[in-house]
């Protein structure tokens, strides 16, 4: 097997003088297929191009990698950040809930603790040193003045745009302060190089940051080749470590005469109960229930009505429950309200681990669901007293 990766090399890759990839040059490597991101399904028509990721189910400590117990890891920024060089990571209080990490995970080396009370596992795998900082400005400077400088050097620089954005952490990041600091033009004729390569590019570590920073400083009329790319490929997608972030990204900009994203959603929407257990298609859908129009909410609760009570369960679907009580009609609350207090769930609920979260999210609820929630929890009061997690919710009761 023949394919190409990226190394540090002292030769300049470009032609032009004062090119932007100084120490970045492609070489020869055969036999590395035991290392190669597993490609399946639509991705196996993706454009030829630079090498598939490696797959992230490690989380580095020190200068030692290790492999998780589980499978189900999270996401390394659950709330769908920006790169850390561009945004500080900030929970949203909306949409998601700390909660324990999965045991037999491996968790970063703390002193405090702060791991036993929910606090996310740090997945960052290469330090924001301030050298790495400055070396992506550089090479950002130098592609935006290729760009200028128009004729031959513009179209390498577009072509080295590609690169940057597949090649490492250092160079992905010179390709988002490119299109941060570019002129409106300018940052258009960037994001153009990634056209034909977004399905790729949404599954790597390094370009799905471009991708997001692409949907963020550009006007969607120009971005929309992200979108429309996508297109045949919502699910997988929505089920993919790092796609997911690009869909939720997408989804924060969604506006009602935007086509094209509508109609990504209404495939997203076509097995959305599945999604909501998924460890990553969790995410979305509650993307989706915080940014999508009434509709999607709707088709949304229509989808967990028939298994809500498992799905308030669920390590993961529950956040879908709650998010769903919180945003849709009162109509949609209601429904999914009344199966949830009947007897035969509530007090199962109220003791579970993920459950009672739902219970709570019921108590807040306005008007006469959340007297009906009220009124199911004494009816089952015995049954729950003993209950370290239904005691406490019994103590937020009125008497």
């Amino acid at each position: 097997m023949q394919m190409f990766v990226v190394a540090p090399m002292a030769a300049q890759f470009a032609p032009v003088e004062g090119s932007l990839l100084s120490g970045f040059a492609p070489f020869s490597v055969a036999d590395f297929s035991q290392n190669l991101w597993p490609v399946e399904g639509p991705w196996l028509n993706l454009n030829p191009g630079p090498l598939p990721q490696i797959p992230m189910d490690m989380i580095f400590v020190g200068e030692q990698q290790h492999f998780p117990a589980c499978t189900e890891m999270m996401p390394g920024q659950v709330h769908m950040a920006t790169d850390p060089a561009f945004a500080a990571d900030q929970m949203r209080s909306s949409t998601l809930r700390q909660r324990r990490p999965l045991e037999g995970c491996w968790q970063k080396p703390t002193t405090d603790h702060s791991h036993e009370y929910g606090q996310e596992l740090d997945c960052k795998v290469v330090d924001d040193s301030e050298p790495e900082g400055d070396r992506s400005l550089e090479i950002a400077d130098a592609l935006l003045k290729q760009l200028q400088a128009g004729g031959e050097a513009q179209w390498t620089a577009l072509s080295q745009f590609e690169h940057l954005a597949f090649a490492s952490q250092v160079s992905s990041r010179a390709a988002q302060f490119a299109l941060q600091n570019a002129t409106g033009n300018h940052a258009t004729l960037l994001a153009s190089g990634l056209q034909g390569h977004v399905r790729r590019a949404a599954q790597s570590k390094h370009a799905n940051y471009v991708l997001q920073k692409i949907i963020e400083v550009m006007p969607m009329a120009r971005a929309g080749f992200v979108v429309e790319e996508l297109l045949g490929v919502a699910h997988e997608t929505a089920c993919h470590r790092f796609g997911c972030r690009l869909l939720c990204r997408i989804l924060e900009h969604l506006s009602p005469d935007d086509w094209a994203t509508l109609n990504l959603l209404d495939e997203l929407l076509l097995n959305v109960e599945e999604l909501c257990s998924h460890t990553f298609g969790s995410y979305v859908v509650r993307h989706i229930l915080e940014f999508g129009l009434p509709e999607h909410r709707h088709r949304i609760a229509r989808a967990l009505l028939p298994h809500v009570a498992w799905h308030a369960k669920h390590r993961l679907a529950s956040h879908v429950v709650e998010a769903a009580l919180r945003t849709c009609s009162a109509e949609d609350q209601r429904a999914l309200a009344e199966v949830l207090v009947e007897e035969k769930h509530i007090a199962g609920l109220a003791t579970h681990q993920f459950g009672r979260h739902v219970v709570r999210a019921l108590l807040m609820l306005p008007g006469n669901i959340k007297n009906e929630a009220e009124h199911a929890l004494k009816q089952v009061e015995g049954q729950i007293k003993h209950s370290r997690f239904g005691k406490s919710i019994l103590q937020t009761l009125p008497t």
